[in-house]
């Protein structure tokens, strides 16, 4: 609204309290000029008129919305960020010309790391201009990468304490510039590092916004161990015997060393006695573990002296004799015990009474007990050598067979000797062809010849009939050989 003044009138006949003013001013005015139009009448209706010009100015400047500051993180990978922000917004009495960005970057634009200051001006239709302005503050929160070396491990030679370690820088990205490499434990490349020892090797890298990553590693340094012992030089100086079951092995020893003969337990010294029977294996160990080849020793088990026995040829009407006269041997153990093997009722110790036994065969063991257990059969045979005969040598000659036809009648199918009497003498055979060759034998004939010869020149070892020499010897008797003729009948 516009406080108008009145105009300064003045009349000749109408007083000018008593002047009829008027105006066509609007109730409002727009902005820019507007015309009055002033009118005076006096008393007698005389009129006249002025004109005033009301310049109406805008001197208002826009205002603008309030704004705040916009915080946000870095993009991935980058020193920036892509910030969306809305324009401020602002309102004028009169009309807005325009809104402009002054300063800093425009919505969608990249960001640095940082804070950017935006600055927006309002103008209005009159030229009244207004700016706001606000930060936009990108931080970086990304960390450092960081490529740390792999844990390494070293041999130095035997005897060494320190060695020079050179190991690979690590390599550090960034998404911006700045950073820094710190070595905050262990021990830098290129420098001693102790023998036998583990070191831990640490970097810290902070970049410029106080992002921090920490490296590590290990770098082991071995000591490389002295050549393995040799095999050891070991014997054996003691023998197991039937006295003392046991040996000793002797090893040659060597400063520094243990041995075993187990592989399990060692010792210094080099003497392993009160070892059974058996292989061992001898190795030597040095002062950090290494085991040397192996050595084999046998401790034999002890042998008991070998008896020799002489086979017992006993007549049936002698007296009782002693088992040991027909044993031998070197060192012979007497502390054994006889056993009746075949049940005979006729030991009594080491004693056997032969008028208790029959003719024939028997067996008896010696058998030794302790660390050197052994057996021993004697053989005792008993005869009647001594015993006078019955029999007469018409009665053999008149027992042999004067034919054989072995076809399986059970008649005269084998050459049988002393068939009907029973003089019990043990014969030994012979039967030759009648070219003189010897086509079977046998001692302690035992009447089964039937034709049989592994001389035979037929593929069933079967001899072609025929007439055969045979010589018939007695043993056990004072009887001469007996020869004939037999004829063998075959198919």
């Amino acid at each position: 609204s516009v406080s108008l003044e009145m105009p300064v009138v003045n009349d000749n006949c109408t007083a000018g309290e008593d002047l009829v003013v008027t105006n066509d001013a609007p109730e409002v005015f727009e902005l820019g000029q507007t015309i009055v139009t002033w009118t005076i009448t006096d008393a007698a209706g005389n009129s006249s008129s002025c004109e005033q010009i009301i310049n109406v100015i805008d001197t208002q400047a826009p205002v603008f919305e309030e704004v705040s500051d916009i915080p946000v993180n870095n993009d991935p990978g980058v020193c920036s960020a892509v910030v969306e922000y809305d324009i401020p917004l602002a309102t004028d009495n009169c009309g807005l010309e325009s809104i402009e960005l002054t300063s800093g970057l425009a919505p969608g634009e990249d960001f640095p790391v940082g804070s950017t200051t935006v600055t927006y001006v309002a103008t209005d239709t009159s030229g009244n201009t207004t700016t706001v302005s606000f930060e936009v503050i990108v931080t970086d929160n990304e960390a450092p990468t960081v490529e740390c070396p792999e844990s390494i491990t070293i041999n130095a030679e035997f005897g060494t304490e320190f060695i020079v370690v050179t190991y690979d820088q690590i390599t550090v990205t960034d998404n911006c510039e700045g950073t820094t490499v710190e070595l905050t434990q262990g021990i830098a490349s290129g420098e001693e590092f102790p023998v036998g020892e583990t070191t831990t090797i640490r970097y810290s890298i902070t970049d410029a916004a106080g992002n921090n990553v920490e490296c590590s590693f290990t770098v082991t340094v071995n000591e490389n161990n002295p050549a393995p012992p040799s095999a050891p030089v070991a014997s054996i100086t003691a023998e197991a015997t039937c006295a003392n079951p046991t040996g000793t092995i002797t090893v040659e020893t060597r400063e520094g060393l243990t041995y075993s003969v187990d592989g399990e337990n060692y010792q210094e010294s080099g003497v392993f006695e009160n070892l059974e029977p058996g292989t061992y294996q001898v190795t030597a160990r040095d002062e950090v573990g290494q085991i040397s080849g192996v050595t084999s020793v046998t401790i034999e088990e002890p042998v008991a002296s070998e008896i020799i026995t002489t086979t017992a040829n006993i007549c049936v009407e002698d007296t009782a004799f002693d088992l040991f006269d027909f044993i031998s041997g070197e060192d012979l153990d007497e502390t054994g015990t006889w056993v009746d093997t075949d049940n005979t009722g006729a030991l009594d110790s080491s004693f056997v009474d032969p008028t208790l036994l029959e003719v024939g065969s028997y067996t008896f063991t010696y058998e030794v007990e302790g660390n050197c257990p052994s057996t021993t059969e004697l053989t005792v045979l008993i005869n009647d050598d001594c015993v006078v005969l019955e029999c007469s040598l018409i009665d053999l000659k008149e027992s042999i067979s004067k034919a054989v036809t072995p076809n399986g009648d059970n008649f005269n199918d084998f050459f049988t000797v002393d068939l009907d009497t029973e003089c019990g003498f043990t014969y030994d055979l012979k039967i030759f062809n009648r070219w003189g060759a010897e086509v079977f034998t046998a001692r302690n004939y035992q009447n089964n010849w039937d034709g049989f010869s592994k001389n035979s020149f037929t593929s069933s070892n079967q001899l072609p009939s025929g007439t055969y020499f045979y010589i018939l010897e007695i043993r056990n008797s004072e009887f001469e050989p007996i020869q004939g003729y037999i004829y063998l009948g075959t198919k």
